[in-house]
């Protein structure tokens, strides 16, 4: 019963008179009832016993939250700078409109804050121009970052070249090392070639003298045979047949010196040097039509300018984008290659005046260009042409020579042939009869094999100089090749240390190069966004004193946030005040507030938004309705007692005009829930063992109960009851009777606690 004390203590005694009425008279009617009941049941009760039947209701739990009337929306309207006032154009408690002036500042102070806005505003459009400019374009982050790039192109450039040289390409070595084997098989043939036709075997030999011996006992018989007068027209034939061997001979040797002449070779060598050093300086591969043009050609053709393109500042991408135009028929590329990251692009010259230097010339007939040619742009292009053109003419003369030699050897063929046929004749036009016929065809047989025989051992013998000058040319020239193609091999599987220890260094010039611009441009991209952040830090500045420029200039006149009524009007006119002296008070009556506190026990029930109905003292008989609008995640503790502050957000109506201050009293519904009522009194027992008296005709029957929800006056009974059983209550003393249960006239009842009044009932149970 402490509790109910305590609560009885919070009420006012006006509240607690309308609370006794109410229970009193709930009292009697439920005591009318239960006399009734008592009676007609025919089952004596003692004096404060009573019967109750058993219904189904609703369990409504709700808090009533007391507290008073403000107003939400209430503006203190101060100036902001200080002036002096010029006009007051409203009075306390006069209604106003949305943006109605209410209080003028003096003109002088109204244009001067009118000249401080403005400039406040150029300020900022001035602060936000230097900002986008700052965002758009930052010139030394963008040459840092082209540095940056650079370097990091030349330091990649630098570790390749020393990667290709330490570690060469698996194809490449492959390459190599096939380029090697093929040279030594055609060096293994062209010696082979020289050697027979230099040295021939003793086997060889033997075999050439043997058959010139057999051939010339065959000759012997057969002009023994023929006599002496056909010995002279014979001797004519086997001269005419040995005549035109040789010359048949001297013939394919001029054939193979036209086919083998080395000028093809020494042209196709020419034209690939022409076409390298175009390639070289211009990036451009030569088609077949280009090759047949000089280098000014293409240059004036290609747009190509190497004084101007290879000038230091010349921009080769305009545009920005770091690669080869397409427009171009040059390599942009393979000009920045030179000029930015060779090592020797400042020894690089477009034309030269030196003459004096010379050329090498390797053991393949190449030419090597000196260091002087190899950067000069001029003297490389203009010399590979004159080489290329030079060969031409050597091809030409040399094709001239051959064929004259070869017209010289045909005709000489065609002179040993008439020859042989006119000894033929002579010697065919002996009349001896068919045996002498005979005879004289056994006798040019003879002669032919004995020619052969002769021309075979003289070959043998002696080879021609013609054919061993060409065999030994051969034999140089695949010696050579081979050379060069182990060299090769040797240069790929074991680089130069000089040259590895050239490139390291190389790697290590271009690495601190790159460290430094990548430095570089970590120092500009720091100080371009500290740059930015002042600039915006600029902006932000300018905006705020903007928006407080522009503020104090809206406040020369002040004029009313909402439509309402004015509180309080705190200065006069011609009275001089300070930026933060309170000018006028302006408040909004349409949303109209209860604040009121709920201890720590009901807060967490209560939710925002949850409806309330809102009764006034000064409204009897009207109840308005509302929402929880604020419930204070912030708790106030006051000896002990922990409060929460709550706002409930009342709909006013449009013909209602309240007054701040008033109190009220907000009861806001938690839940509702529904199910057998039986009044706290009717139940005894133990917590865990719950017991009910039931009516069992002439007897009262304990039975145990399953208890539900409880709202401190009513509980649910989940398990034991049925609707329509009666139960018994005991009813201690008057107050008891009128505080201990609710009746069933569903008035109001409370389970009143510090702060808010929580109560709960049996609303719809009649």
């Amino acid at each position: 019963m402490n509790w109910l004390v305590e609560a009885l203590r919070d009420l006012s005694r006006r509240k607690i008179m309308i609370l006794a009425v109410v229970v009193v008279a709930s009292f009697a009617v439920t005591y009318g009832v239960y006399s009734g009941l008592s009676s007609s049941g025919g089952q004596s009760l003692e004096e404060n016993q009573r019967l109750i039947p058993i219904t189904i209701g609703n369990l409504v739990n709700e808090i009533a939250i007391s507290g008073s009337i403000t107003f939400a929306n209430k503006a203190v309207l101060t100036f902001g700078s200080q002036a002096t006032v010029a006009e007051v154009l409203v009075n306390e408690g006069q209604e106003v409109e949305e943006g109605q002036p209410l209080v003028r500042l003096d003109a002088e102070t109204a244009a001067q804050l009118q000249m401080a806005f403005a400039q406040a505003n150029l300020d900022f459009l001035d602060a936000r121009a230097d900002l986008e400019i700052a965002r758009s374009s930052n010139l030394p982050l963008a040459e840092a970052e082209t540095a940056a790039a650079e370097a990091g192109l030349e330091l990649r450039a630098a570790i390749d070249d020393l990667e290709a040289l330490l570690g060469p390409d698996p194809q490449a070595l492959a390459d190599a090392e096939t380029a090697a084997a093929e040279a030594g098989i055609l060096l293994r043939d062209a010696q082979e070639a020289f050697d027979d036709v230099a040295e021939p075997s003793p086997a060889v030999v033997a075999e050439a003298e043997a058959a010139v011996a057999e051939a010339a006992i065959v000759l012997r018989d057969a002009e023994e045979a023929l006599g002496e007068d056909a010995l002279g027209a014979s001797d004519d034939v086997t001269a005419a047949v040995k005549d035109l061997s040789v010359a048949e001979q001297d013939l394919t040797i001029a054939l193979d010196t036209r086919l083998a002449d080395d000028s093809q070779e020494a042209l196709g060598d020419a034209a690939q040097d022409y076409a390298d050093a175009m390639k070289k300086w211009s990036g451009v591969v030569l088609t077949d039509e280009e090759l047949e043009r000089s280098p000014e050609e293409l240059f004036e053709d290609w747009d190509f300018d190497p004084s101007v393109i290879y000038r230091t500042g010349y921009d080769l991408f305009p545009g920005g984008v770091f690669g080869d135009a397409p427009d171009t028929r040059w390599n942009e590329l393979t000009v920045y290659a030179w000029v930015a990251l060779h090592p020797s692009s400042g020894s690089i010259e477009v034309t030269c005046d030196d003459e004096s230097e010379e050329v090498s010339v390797t053991t393949a007939g190449r030419t090597t260009l000196s260091a002087a040619q190899q950067f000069c742009i001029q003297r490389d292009t203009d010399d590979t042409w004159q080489a290329f053109q030079n060969a031409r003419l050597d091809l030409s003369t040399s094709l001239a020579q051959a064929e004259k030699s070869l017209s010289q050897a045909e005709a000489g063929v065609i002179r040993a042939r008439d020859d042989l046929e006119k000894s033929k004749k002579a010697f065919a036009g002996l009349d001896n009869g068919p045996e002498s016929d005979l005879l004289r065809h056994q006798l040019v047989i003879a002669a032919e094999a004995m020619a052969d025989a002769d021309q075979d051992l003289e070959a043998v013998l002696g080879p021609d100089p013609l054919e061993l000058d060409r065999a030994s040319a051969l034999l140089a020239a695949a010696q050579a090749a081979y050379d060069d193609a182990n060299k090769a091999l040797d240069e790929v599987r074991n680089p130069d240390p000089l040259e590895v220890g050239r490139r390291n260094q190389q790697v290590a010039i271009a690495r601190a190069k790159s460290d430094a611009a990548n430095r570089a441009l970590d120092n500009a991209s720091a100080v371009a966004e500290l740059e930015l952040a002042l600039d915006e830090a600029r902006v932000a500045s300018a905006q705020a004193l903007l928006d407080g420029a522009r503020q104090r200039f809206e406040k020369s006149t002040l004029t009313a946030p909402w439509s309402g009524f004015v509180s309080a009007v705190h200065v006069e006119k011609g009275q001089d005040v300070q930026a933060t002296t309170e000018i006028v008070d302006v408040i909004d009556p349409s949303i109209v507030v209860v604040e009121g506190i709920v201890d720590e026990i009901d807060v967490l029930s209560l939710r925002r938004g949850a409806l309330a109905t809102v009764t006034m003292d000064a409204l009897p008989g009207r109840t308005l309705t509302g929402i929880v609008s604020t419930v204070s995640s912030a708790a106030s503790n006051q000896q002990g007692v922990v409060t929460f502050d709550v706002e409930i957000e009342i709909n006013v109506p449009a013909d209602l005009r309240l007054q701040e201050g008033l109190s009220a009293v907000a009861n806001v519904a938690l839940g509702r829930e529904q199910g057998l009522l039986v009044p706290n009194q009717a139940i005894h027992g133990s917590f865990s063992q719950p017991q009910v008296l039931v009516s069992n005709g002439n007897s009262l029957e304990e039975r145990t109960v399953v208890l539900g929800s409880s709202d401190g006056f009513w509980t649910i009974i989940q398990e034991g009851l049925a609707e329509g059983e009666q139960v018994m209550i005991e009813v201690q003393d008057a107050n008891a009777q009128q505080l201990g249960f609710r009746g069933f006239g569903g008035g109001g009842g409370g389970n009143f606690r510090g702060g808010g009044n929580a109560g709960g009932g049996n609303d719809d149970h009649q």
